[in-house]
């Protein structure tokens, strides 16, 4: 709008001069006598152009692009029409005046507004073009020509006033739009470093996220096994039993780290033995492989080596053992005491690169947890033997007869099968201590368990200390008869034992009474007192000899 108002402005101080140069060639006609009516005419319309287009400016009619428009185009018609209807420099006036006003509206009239100008342009071309040729052949007078050159001068200079504004505001337009270009351009490249910050932020984020998933991934992994050893380590406080400890174990590391098979074999020193445990998702009797390979030495190298043996990519002839199952990754945790393997943990998975730094970790704290574990077991094993063995010979004592005695009965008569006993002590053994002291006769009360515990083991049965020198041999099975048959070879061998004494050769001999359930005896507590009856009876009769309980008492020599 700015441009429009600004070009019409410059238009109207045209039209002025344009009109002076009117009024004067008309007072020149009058004088020369060349005056023409119709030339007059459209002199007094022009005038009348002019002067509309100066009151529409005055007030601001053309505001509005479109009343610029409907103007201009009346403006164009009037000249093209009073061209046409002309003659002469008055003719060609009107032709000079309908360019100005084409080139007038090209330049006032904004870029969007193309349509208008094409439109206009062409019509008054034709409107121009018909003028000229309908009046080519008109003869021009000096004057004319001179009047001509006049407007032509007029006109000319009118364009160049038009087009060097128009150029200023196009070079302003330009240096404007270049200004912003070079913004735009400097702002484009701080918006791609920008965005290759950005790029390069969030490239950085996705890697930290990606490592991040991996240590999460890591970190429930790690949950996973702590929370497993924390399981174990509470249950393995509370279990003092091997075998079921390793059951645990083996059932613990399938669920937790996810093999498919998971073996544990460790030597009892306590039973001398080894146990086993085996659990694997692969059909087949892979307990009894186990055992089998164990015994055929497969598994020795690794007892012997005590290191880890961990293989990601396992070729199965190297470890016959697994040869019957699919393994593609294998861990071999050894378990230690003071340096020494007495056991073995073998977790096996089918796929290739399957177990990592972290897993033979947990393998190894597990393997640490079953050493204590199975020495807790060991120690409340000892403590419960101590509880009911003597600590000097090695057998049961008394509180583990008192205690079992009816459990034994019971046992007897559930099975309908008898149970006798076999009461004894040394003679005259408080004589032995003082002729030899005490230690021999620790040493002769040694001797008398060793070959009782030697018989008991021959015949299933139990032996006990039940007092300072008197000891108990407990038969199943077994009358009167038969416990006499066995008692028998144990008094030989007790009276033939020889001890030494600094060179001296010195022997011992034992009264024994035996008694049996049900034949004489009805409960554990009444074969206990007839059993010491009857050993009380031989001591009162010789000594050194065995009785067998009955309703009457036979002495055997």
């Amino acid at each position: 709008m700015k441009t429009i108002l600004s070009i019409q402005h410059k238009a109207n101080m045209l039209y002025l001069n344009a009109f002076f140069l009117l009024a004067l060639y008309v007072i020149i006609s009058l004088t020369t006598g060349t005056f023409s009516l119709i030339n007059f005419i459209g002199i007094i319309r022009f005038a009348t152009i002019v002067l509309i287009n100066f009151l529409l400016y005055k007030f601001e009619y053309f505001n509005k692009s479109i009343n610029y428009v409907f103007v201009k185009a009346i403006s164009l018609f009037s000249s093209t029409y009073l061209a046409f209807n002309q003659k002469g420099a008055v003719q060609f006036f009107f032709i000079m005046l309908s360019l100005l006003i084409i080139i007038e509206m090209f330049i006032a009239l904004p870029i969007q507004k193309r349509a208008y100008k094409i439109y206009i342009s062409v019509l008054a071309i034709v409107v121009v073009a018909i003028a000229v040729l309908t009046n080519v052949h008109n003869s021009w007078s000096s004057w004319d020509i001179f009047f001509g050159i006049c407007i032509i001068t007029l006109f000319l200079y009118s364009y160049y006033l038009m087009f060097r504004d128009y150029k200023e505001e196009l070079l302003g337009k330009l240096r404007m739009q270049t200004k912003l270009f070079k913004e735009a351009a400097k702002t484009n490249d701080e918006l791609r470093l920008s965005q290759n910050k950005f790029k390069l932020i969030h490239e950085e984020i996705a890697t930290q996220k990606y490592y991040l998933e991996i240590a999460n991934k890591k970190l429930n992994k790690m949950t996973a096994e702590i929370y497993t050893q924390n399981e174990l380590l509470r249950y393995i406080s509370s279990v003092l039993d091997i075998k079921e400890l390793l059951d645990v174990v083996t059932d613990a590391i399938m669920g937790t780290i996810g093999v498919d098979t998971c073996s544990l074999v460790l030597f009892d020193e306590r039973k001398e033995e080894y146990l086993y445990s085996v659990k694997s998702n692969h059909s087949g009797d892979h307990m009894t492989n186990m055992i089998k390979d164990v015994e055929d030495g497969l598994l020795q190298k690794y007892f012997e080596s005590g290191k880890v043996n961990l293989n990601n990519r396992v070729v199965l002839k190297n470890y016959p053992f697994i040869s019957s199952r699919p393994v593609g990754s294998i861990a071999i945790i050894p378990l230690l005491r003071d340096d020494l393997t007495y056991g073995l943990l073998v977790a096996e998975h089918t796929n290739i690169d399957m177990f990592t730094e972290s897993n033979v970790q947990f393998f190894s704290g597990i393997a640490t947890q079953i050493t204590i574990a199975i020495n807790n077991a060991n120690i409340y094993a000892l403590m419960a033997e101590m509880a009911i063995k003597d600590g000097m010979t090695g057998i049961f004592n008394r509180k583990y007869l008192l205690d079992n005695i009816d459990k034994l009965i019971g046992n007897a008569k559930e099975k309908n099968t008898p149970l006798s006993i076999a009461l004894f002590d040394i003679d005259r053994f408080k004589s032995v201590n003082d002729k030899y002291g005490h230690l021999f006769g620790d040493e002769a009360i040694k001797m008398a368990a060793f070959m009782t515990q030697k018989q008991a083991k021959l015949h299933d049965g139990l032996a006990i200390r039940y007092g300072g020198e008197e000891f108990v041999l407990v038969l199943p099975n077994c009358d009167l008869n038969k416990a006499n048959e066995i008692v028998t070879v144990l008094h030989e061998i007790i009276k033939s034992e020889v001890l030494l004494y600094k060179g001296e050769e010195v022997y011992i001999n034992v009264s024994i009474g035996i008694s049996s359930y049900p034949e004489v005896a009805s409960h554990g507590e009444e074969l206990l007192l007839r059993a010491d009856n009857a050993m009380y009876y031989g001591k009162e009769h010789g000594r050194g000899v065995i009785t067998l309980d009955g309703r009457d008492l036979e002495k055997v020599v």
